[in-house]
């Protein structure tokens, strides 16, 4: 028998291929979302993918805190992030749905630009002194995604704009919420508000709620299955590796959904997109690894 090659890896490395193998799940989920998108209401997919997560998350969580896990100084805290970060949710499932999701998603990552800006008045964090030029270089990289193709109407690109802004939002008050709670009590209350506000939306607004076909049932459980799983690996991530050199991975999510486009609906985006993609990119990572060198616990993947 031939041995078997071993490469050993260091717990950094390690830390930082479950950080790739997590989000190539959130890459993996948001294609599903775009995926089911014609049949069911952004609203049904928070839905399912937060429920779903729950009910997964939950036994670990306890297994890991006991009843320790609803212990909070923060209630309001924690509803707020819940609110912003569901939100922030739904408009990125409804963007995926009417533009391509490499599209979608280079605008949505635009968000450590709100975060610079907002995190002086909101955290009482400097911001970067280059934050101006990033800025400029990514209002350019909106540009050069949004125009070329016209894809969509202006309003849904502005759609997904604030949804970066709640992105920030959420990762901003998630930092917050870190200097007086565990990473898992966290966790818990996002979900559970997450499962329980789009779950009283959906019965009380007429049409929002559509019967789930039997061939589609699998897919949405996988959806909220793979949220689940990304969530534990990045955390995973997070102890093995600086948060430094997880965070700017996210942008790893532009290639998975270049990639599902190509394959599962044979759209490849136009050169003057991917160099907007690629400006936002870089001005994301730059912002995100500054960030997260500068402060123990990001705020970037404490939750997904």
């Amino acid at each position: 028998m031939l041995p078997i090659l071993r490469i050993p890896l260091s717990p950094q490395q390690r830390g930082v291929m479950l950080a790739l193998v997590g989000i190539g799940c959130l890459g993996l989920m948001n294609a599903l979302v775009k995926w089911y998108s014609d049949h069911y209401s952004s609203m049904q997919f928070v839905f399912a993918r937060n429920s779903v997560s729950l009910l997964l998350l939950t036994p670990i969580l306890l297994a890991q805190s006991g009843i320790a896990i609803l212990k909070t100084k923060r209630p309001l805290g924690h509803l707020w992030r819940g609110i912003v970060g569901t939100v922030g949710m739904g408009l990125s499932f409804y963007c995926y749905h009417h533009l391509s999701l490499g599209t979608a998603l280079a605008l949505i990552m635009t968000y450590p630009l709100f975060v610079a800006l907002c995190s002086k008045w909101y955290l009482s964090e400097p911001m970067p002194r280059q934050f101006w030029l990033y800025l400029l270089m990514g209002f350019a990289g909106v540009v050069l995604i949004s125009q070329p193709s016209m894809e969509g109407d202006w309003w849904v690109i502005g759609l997904g704009l604030l949804c970066a802004f709640f992105w920030a939002l959420s990762r901003m008050t998630t930092r917050s919420l870190t200097r007086s709670d565990s990473s898992v009590t966290i966790v818990f209350y996002y979900y559970f508000i997450g499962s329980l506000g789009p779950a009283i939306l959906l019965l009380s607004i007429p049409g929002q709620w559509q019967p789930i076909q039997q061939s589609d049932w699998l897919g949405l459980l996988a959806m909220g299955g793979l949220g689940a799983l990304a969530q534990l690996l990045i955390t995973r991530a997070l102890a093995l590796a600086p948060a430094w050199r997880v965070a700017p991975l996210e942008y790893s999510l532009l290639l998975w959904a270049i990639g599902f486009d190509w394959l599962w609906w044979d759209k490849l985006p136009a050169f003057a997109s991917l160099v907007g993609a690629a400006m936002i990119a870089v001005v994301g990572v730059s912002l995100l690894g500054r960030r997260a060198k500068a402060v123990t616990n990001s705020p970037v993947a404490t939750v997904v």
